[in-house]
């Protein structure tokens, strides 16, 4: 069935003092969204927990591009601050810095070729609301720009591409700021105190305002009286920005939209439906902490359509299509409710659950009644750390740059740890020493007792920000580092800290995982391979490819397990990397399986169609319980809206998050 989708990314926080901030771009995106979802479009609103830097925006572009399929409709729309140098468009992504020479290896070029080549989709619209030049205070432009250049798009076999600038070379894109004000007698359906840009207003504007079904020639002549009209009616400087459309085939012929959505007059809220948290909420390893990476970058947008929630279920084993399998719901145990969100792992010793949530507290459950034991008031790491407990103590990181050692008995703080940054890692305690890493990719080894640093060693990964668990095993530990060009696998020696030795494993690596004398963990040239390495020496022993980025794998019972973001769930053979099975979903695969006696825990959002975008999703994510030995399903349980933490398997036990609650489910 072919399809529309929209993917929306905007740069907005600079983490650079020199690059203005565009407070006004997240307000856009979530508009538009509601917008397009209500236009038919299935919609995936792209931010990341911590910078929309620029591997994030390369991955949720190559990604969305690679999901596609035969037939589909797709419109990318790109915001933010843009630069031009040596004939190429760039985007600045958040995390970029001036004082980078040359600027532009730091932002991201408007350019997917091998992707569009790939593709399947039959039309592609990029919007680039980014063309700047100078840098004004009422326009997106940043110093040293000279305009976009004119872009030659290649024709790739039978698709219809286009690219849409929200400006012609030497203009600005504008936008309205707070304290602007319409002009007397002006009228533009807009509220006092509006922050938008001119060109994506205008464009969410022509959706929600034009029911028929737009080509592209009539989409660029309506935004283009809209921005206009915008322009006039706040007296903006000199002549409206002017759009540009350049494709090399007929406009006319180019079908933009579906058909309006029936029963809806085009009237947006004042306060459009928006998620929760202003930011993605990462999904976290299971026990551990998430990664933030271009693999797990879902916006989740509630529709304002939905009235209930449907469940759409996978083929029961291998790739058979057996949907008509009987759904039998897991059993829930109880339920402890929090003030926020639950986004790390729970940790389970002597009976009590400690968890950390975003209201600002770590807390203590009873595993038997669900009831609280107690809660500290210390600034847990809030979207990422997960606690460790070993002889009577709990381990945490924090925002506030400090690892926290608290009395597992009442809660109080027995001594922290200033770090170089913050620490979003979890911690692994093993023969005494405390083992985490800084947001920096610097990894610390602190004496369990006293908080007193052994030693520590900068892995030179904190261009990515350091979010993993790092896993200890026969005095190693195993951490990634390097740069983005390769990175590196680095076994430490846990007493010492020199490092034993490094194996090149590709870029983005995810958490690694021990088992069997191995180390397994995802990498690869794009991202998208399994990797088995000898723990001892590093040596290669088997890759499994699987198509798309893969996140973190778990391994138990002679299987591991790992998922990647075409939806597939692949169980291979932990000694001879052969697949076992494979599960092809209509879903995104939330964080990372846990394994136990025979059977796979993993977290999936429902999606309704094979995309895994916000228009097929209820904003629910769903527990599955399946045979590790076939991958056939054994029970489901819905868990609301919001996110799910990787599971924690204790006693015949499942503790997982939903939402701002700990579940407890049979396993």
């Amino acid at each position: 069935m072919r399809r529309y989708a929209a993917l929306l990314v905007g740069a907005s926080d600079y983490e650079s003092a020199g690059i203005p901030p565009l407070p006004f771009v997240a307000t856009d995106l979530v508009r538009l969204a509601w917008v397009l979802n209500h236009r038919g479009f299935q919609v995936r609103l792209a931010r990341s927990d911590r910078q929309v830097g620029a591997n994030f925006i390369n991955g949720e572009v190559r990604g969305f591009l690679r999901r596609a399929g035969r037939g589909d409709t797709l419109f990318v729309l790109l915001s933010g601050h843009g630069v031009h140098a040596r004939g190429q468009d760039y985007l600045v992504p958040e995390d970029a810095h001036p004082e980078i020479d040359p600027f532009v290896l730091c932002c991201v070029a408007i350019d997917w070729k091998k992707e569009l080549e790939e593709t399947p989709a039959e039309r592609v619209v990029i919007c680039i609301d980014a063309c700047r030049e100078g840098i004004e205070q009422d326009s997106m432009a940043f110093v040293g720009v000279r305009g976009w250049a004119t872009r030659k798009v290649d024709r790739v076999l039978r698709k219809k591409l286009a690219y849409v600038y929200a400006c012609s070379p030497g203009q600005s894109s504008l936008f309205v700021r707070p304290e602007d004000r319409v002009q007397p007698g002006a009228e533009c359906d807009t509220d006092p105190g509006d922050s938008f840009s001119l060109f994506s207003r205008a464009v969410c504007d022509v959706f929600a305002m034009r029911h028929d079904s737009l080509d592209l020639m009539s989409f660029r002549e309506a935004v283009q009286d809209r921005v206009g009209e915008l322009h006039s009616a706040y007296d903006k400087k000199g002549s409206p920005q002017q759009l540009r459309v350049i494709t090399d085939v007929d406009p006319h012929t180019f079908a933009l939209t579906p058909p309006q959505v029936a029963g809806w007059a085009g009237k947006i809220p004042a306060q459009p439906e928006e998620p929760c948290n202003s930011r993605t909420s990462a999904w976290p390893v299971a026990g551990s902490s998430p990664r933030i990476s271009r693999r797990q970058a879902l916006f989740v947008l509630t529709a304002a359509t939905t009235g209930g929630v449907a469940y759409t279920l996978w083929p029961d084993s291998n790739i058979s299509t057996d949907k008509k399998s009987p759904r039998i719901l897991g059993k829930k145990l109880w339920e402890f409710t929090t003030g926020g969100s639950v986004n790390s792992s729970p940790a389970v010793e002597d009976g009590i659950a400690y968890f950390s949530s975003q209201d600002q507290y770590l807390y203590a459950v009873d595993t038997r009644t669900g009831l609280q034991k107690w809660k500290s008031p210390v600034r847990v790491g809030l979207k990422h750390s997960s606690p460790a407990v070993a002889d009577g103590v709990v381990y945490v990181g924090s925002y506030d740059r400090n690892l926290y050692a608290l009395d597992a008995h009442n809660g109080h703080q027995q001594w922290k740890f200033l770090a170089d940054d913050e620490v979003e890692s979890s911690p692994t305690v093993a023969d005494g020493m405390v083992y985490f890493n800084s947001m920096s990719g610097i990894i610390y080894a602190i004496d369990a007792g006293t908080g007193a640093k052994r030693w520590e060693y900068d892995t030179g990964y904190g261009d990515y920000g350091f979010v993993f668990r790092p896993p200890v095993a026969e005095g190693l530990v195993y951490v990634p580092g390097g740069l983005s060009d390769g990175t590196d696998l680095y076994a430490i020696d846990a007493r010492t800290g020199i490092a034993r030795w490094a194996a090149r494993v590709g870029i983005d690596p995810s958490q690694p995982a021990l088992a069997h004398g191995s180390v397994y963990l995802g990498g690869g040239s794009d991202g998208t391979d399994l990797y088995c390495l000898d723990a001892r020496t590093g040596q290669q022993k088997w890759i499994f490819p699987t198509g798309d980025w893969v996140d973190h794998p778990a391994v138990a019972d002679g299987v591991a397990c790992i998922g990647n973001e075409l939806g597939s769930l692949y169980g291979v053979d932990a000694r001879t990397g052969k697949q076992r099975w494979q599960v092809r979903t209509r879903h995104d695969v939330v964080g990372t399986p846990a394994v136990a006696n025979g059977v796979v825990y993993v977290g999936m959002g429902d999606f309704s169609g094979k995309s895994g975008d916000i228009g097929d999703e209820i904003a629910n994510v769903i527990l599955y319980a399946m045979d590790a030995r076939t991958g056939k399903r054994r029970w489901e349980l819905p868990s609301g809206s919001g996110s799910l933490s990787s599971p924690t398997v204790v006693d015949g036990v499942v503790y997982a998050s939903a939402g701002h609650s700990l579940r407890a489910v049979r396993a």
